[in-house]
């Protein structure tokens, strides 16, 4: 990959430091030169962390995470929860920390899932047990007057 100011390529760099700089510009990963870092402000057109405010921004499968400080950009995105969930998430002290105000408890939904697959949950009920237990739920009717 060039540098993204004057287009020199890196050549193998030999063992220690490497004097290239990531950086982040427009959500894609750059790289600049040594050459171009000793030029004043050739940071300031970087993308800068929403949260430190550091340029030490890298890009994982997708993600734009801090080096400073670890927060991701695309946490503060994910945030918004699924149309499955009906709680909202509100931001914790900390980046990407988020909770659900509702009450539902997850451990619970899956240890009865985890119950179910193993079987040691109770069976489901058959059709023919729900009817059986309708009609012995029902009042008896009583034979109408007169008939014998």
């Amino acid at each position: 990959m060039p540098c993204y100011r004057c287009g020199a390529r890196q050549s193998d760099p030999a063992r220690g430091t490497n004097l290239w700089v990531r950086g982040v510009r427009a959500d894609e990963q750059v790289l600049i030169c040594p050459d171009c870092q000793q030029n004043k402000g050739w940071s300031t057109d970087l993308d800068h962390c929403s949260v430190c405010g550091a340029t030490t921004l890298v890009r994982r499968l997708g993600h734009t995470v801090c080096r400073s400080c670890e927060a991701s950009a695309t946490a503060e995105f994910l945030a918004v929860e699924t149309t499955m969930d009906r709680g909202f998430a509100i931001r914790m002290p900390g980046p990407g920390r988020h909770r659900r105000t509702d009450s539902r408890d997850l451990s619970a939904d899956v240890a009865s899932a985890i119950d179910r697959v193993l079987g040691r949950a109770p069976a489901r009920p058959t059709q023919s047990a729900i009817a059986d237990a309708l009609a012995a739920s029902e009042p008896q009717k009583a034979p109408p007057e007169g008939a014998a």
